[in-house]
């Protein structure tokens, strides 16, 4: 299986180290938080990864030029952001037909994308994506799914005051190949995966339940409590 990394963001929540440094390689812990995840990929028996780029995007490959991983690893830029769900659309191919994983390169996690890859592989027929989730301290701020009793998700609360419950998206899933034919019937010239993508998927989409928190490095309260999380 091949991986998509999101990696686009500003930062600007993230004030003057935003402007400086691409969210992915803001120190957390030992190493710039990209470095994390790829390791984690590759552990999880992800082949190759693309990574797409925005802001500061030579910083991006630098890193992975000078990087244990660079021969994995495609490195692609976009001059205007596509939108979340429009740069797996710009990129699709790179899945090569089979079934890809999809994260955000400001999300610290713990080891969690074996268990994400287990229940996508034993999935029930019908599902045709896979979604990690975590129980949010602060759902408000979260995108919040609903879950029936079969695993899937039924509804989706993209940052609602006062959201139905706790289950919050960590915007990293597995999507079968169908999800493509999918995204490039979305209308939006950059469609969003959680405001156009996920509701397409609705009743066809299971979850895996993340034992930690997930954590959006993209606030100065995330990044601290990730680095907290790291030591």
């Amino acid at each position: 299986m091949r991986a998509i990394v999101l990696a686009a963001g500003l930062g600007t929540r993230l004030g003057k180290l935003g402007r400086e440094t691409p969210k992915c390689l803001i120190q957390v812990g030992p190493e710039p938080l990209l470095g994390r995840l790829l390791e984690q990929l590759f552990d999880a028996g992800i082949e190759k990864v693309l990574i797409n780029t925005h802001h500061r995007a030579e910083l991006v490959r630098t890193f992975i030029s000078q990087s244990s991983f660079a021969s994995r690893v495609v490195v692609t830029h976009e001059p205007e952001l596509l939108g979340t769900a429009g740069t797996l659309r710009a990129n699709w191919n790179f899945f090569q037909g089979r079934p890809g994983m999809v994260l955000h390169g400001d999300n610290y996690f713990d080891d969690e994308l074996p268990g994400l890859l287990e229940i996508f592989d034993k999935r029930d027929e019908g599902i045709i994506a896979s979604m990690l989730v975590f129980e949010s301290h602060n759902p408000s701020e979260c995108g919040i799914v609903e879950i029936n009793e079969l695993n899937r998700v039924v509804a989706f609360h993209e940052k609602v005051p006062n959201p139905p419950c706790r289950t919050a998206s960590a915007a990293t899933f597995i999507f079968s190949p169908v999800v493509g034919v999918l995204i490039a019937k979305l209308v939006s010239r950059t469609p969003d995966i959680s405001r156009d993508l996920i509701p397409v998927l609705l009743g066809r989409m299971n979850v895996q339940h993340s034992v930690n928190p997930v954590i959006d490095i993209g606030t100065p309260r995330g990044l601290v409590a990730a680095r907290n999380a790291s030591v």
